[in-house]
């Protein structure tokens, strides 16, 4: 790694910021979306969620999972910008973002396939999602356990 200059030093700062301010909004998005599921699916208390996100309530349980893949995708792609940028900063090789870019396809591919074979056979359904989730959540920089 090169001495980093008071630029670079200002930007990594500046990124870690947005890090930070996309895993709250992550999980914020998520915890309210898994509630909603609950209050809908599994008819529990209807706690009140906030204001700026009232709009979850127009939908019904399959729309919901449906944003909660498509939120997945969005912030493991914004994810993956953060990762390529932050590398590119400390170490400006190509080689590296290489890395960056295979490490998330794969993470991807994997998720994929065993959201797949959860669905062709029924018996590694919870498990292949587990396995899955898991997976999403390392390309999310999210802290939840498997």
């Amino acid at each position: 790694m090169n001495k980093l200059s008071t630029r670079k030093i200002f930007f990594l700062l500046l990124l870690i910021s947005i890090i930070i301010f996309f895993g709250y909004l992550r999980d914020f998005m998520f915890i309210h979306i898994n509630r909603e599921i609950g209050i809908q699916y599994y008819k529990m208390a209807n706690d009140d969620i906030p204001a700026s996100i009232a709009w979850m309530k127009n939908f019904n349980y399959i729309q919901l999972e449906k944003f909660k893949w498509f939120f997945t995708f969005l912030f493991s792609s914004i994810y993956l910008l953060l990762t390529i940028l932050v590398t590119n900063i400390l170490f400006a090789k190509k080689s590296f973002l290489k890395l960056c870019i295979y490490v998330y396809i794969a993470l991807f591919a994997v998720a994929f396939v065993f959201m797949g074979f959860g669905y062709l056979f029924h018996s590694f359904n919870l498990k292949g999602y587990d396995l899955s989730r898991s997976l999403m959540h390392i390309a999310q920089l999210s802290d939840k356990k498997i």
